[in-house]
């Protein structure tokens, strides 16, 4: 079934905003801005986002706790998209971000909201200052639900502040028969509900903590629209986490198939302390493999790695 779709001009964050509407409306939802101006990124890292990227939000039916690695397997289901479908030369960096090279194209950032998996993920699109493609200049600004949500109306309305507001920022709602409510103002700032940080890092424009360069799909002659690419990505993702439940495992050749840096020497930063070794892989869980120095094969979760860098 298709998502409730909720597309905005402008909103703080669409990670929070969709974790406050989600669980109050049936089946699931996908939350899409042009613009956010409190982006969140791991561990609640500040990060910045530009006007033409993409910046969605996705509250699944899916069990939080039932896919191992959910992070990591974001993380895949983008990469292995960006490559396959769209000839992008990325690559998968453990937990879950998406490189070119040693630039960052892409992140995720996951969370259990009310039991459900939320998935979370920022794609530089443009260039910032050259945002020229029609398709991401003509971007509505409106909620297209598969089925009849006159709920999401009420909703909306009750995060909305039409205050000392730009301009540019209205969005309306829009049923199966055209719009049925406008409103003049952005999302205002939500009391996010209580959420389990599963692991994440979300970059679109550029993180405050990240030492990676960014770089963009319009570099690589991909024109495509933020809607086009979350619903794309939202199709990938729900087919890996089909496998994964089949299988009762995280897709570990898959994994290997988009993951170039087996065998570098990188340090994991952990709460209990860091971890310097070398990478050896993923096992069924999602979960880092490092030989350490001394030979011991040290398990990193997703959940628990504060910074994951190459050791020169």
């Amino acid at each position: 079934m298709r998502p409730t779709i909720l597309e905005l001009q402008q909103t703080e964050s669409t990670h929070s905003l969709c974790a406050a509407l989600g669980p109050r409306l049936e089946g699931e939802l996908l939350v899409l801005a042009q613009v956010q101006t409190q982006g969140r990124g791991r561990r609640g890292r500040q990060w910045v986002s530009t006007r033409g990227n993409l910046h969605a939000s996705y509250l699944s039916s899916l069990p939080a706790l039932a896919l191992p690695g959910a992070p990591s397997l974001a993380g895949l289901a983008l990469a292995s998209l960006l490559k396959e479908r769209y000839g992008v030369p990325c690559q998968v960096k453990w937990p879950n971000d998406v490189l070119v090279g040693d630039r960052k194209l892409a992140g995720i950032l996951c969370a259990a909201v009310a039991g459900r998996l939320l998935v979370s993920t920022g794609v530089n699109l443009v260039e910032p200052g050259r945002i020229d493609q029609p398709a991401v200049q003509n971007l509505a600004a409106n909620v297209v639900s598969g089925s009849d949500e006159p709920a999401l109306s009420n909703l909306a309305a009750n995060v909305v502040s039409g205050s000392d507001e730009p301009a540019g920022s209205a969005y309306c709602v829009r049923g199966l028969d055209g719009p049925t409510r406008g409103l003049d103002g952005p999302t205002r700032g939500l009391d996010e509900p209580a959420v389990q940080d599963l692991a994440a890092n979300v970059v679109s424009g550029s993180d405050s903590s990240s030492a990676l360069a960014p770089c963009w799909l319009g570099q690589f002659g991909v024109v495509v629209t933020p809607l086009e690419l979350a619903l794309d990505f939202v199709a990938r993702f729900l087919e890996l986490a089909a496998q994964v439940q089949r299988a009762g495992a995280f897709p570990v050749e898959l994994w290997n198939q988009h993951w170039g840096h087996r065998g570098q020497r990188a340090r994991a930063s952990t709460p209990g302390g860091d971890v310097v070794g070398f990478l050896r892989g993923v096992d069924a869980a999602g979960a880092l493999l490092l030989e350490a120095d001394d030979g011991t094969l040290v398990t990193v979760c997703c959940d628990e790695v504060i910074h994951l860098r190459r050791e020169l």
